[in-house]
């Protein structure tokens, strides 16, 4: 249960920054790196094999940011890296799909009623959340 309080209170944080800056500020976000593991230590429910495939999914995000100049911001990778130390490899890629598609459906209608164009950032991180959340009630 406080993998999810924590997890939750972590993704809420940074929504709101993400909404407001459309930035992720580092050291917030590798503060949350050793809570992950701590939690981890306490209520073992992932293999260390496991949260390092957590951490994997947002390292391979940070370096598609490198490779796409920036496109997909170096915030967000480092947000997946510290979500797999919470929530382990399988479910942090899902959770990285699912936000991702919820994230395109929204933009596709953002920019099928031109209140965007192709140029505007949209906020990733509340498609991660409401993702989230909808991992823990499935």
């Amino acid at each position: 249960m406080i993998r999810i309080v924590l997890m939750c209170f972590f993704l809420v944080f940074n929504t709101i920054l993400d909404i407001k800056t459309k930035k992720l500020p580092t050291t917030i976000l590798v503060c949350f790196c050793p809570i992950g593991i701590i939690v981890n230590f306490f209520q073992p429910e992932y293999s260390g094999k496991e949260l390092a495939l957590g951490a994997v999914v947002g390292l391979v995000l940070l370096v598609v940011s490198y490779v796409a100049s920036g496109q997909i911001g170096s915030g967000d990778g480092i947000l997946f890296v510290v979500t797999g130390l919470f929530i382990g490899g399988i479910n942090n890629f899902c959770l990285l799909l699912w936000a991702s598609v919820l994230c395109a459906v929204f933009a596709g209608v953002l920019l099928i009623t031109k209140k965007v164009t192709g140029k505007d950032r949209i906020p990733f991180v509340p498609f991660v959340l409401i993702s989230y959340l909808g991992q823990v009630i499935l």
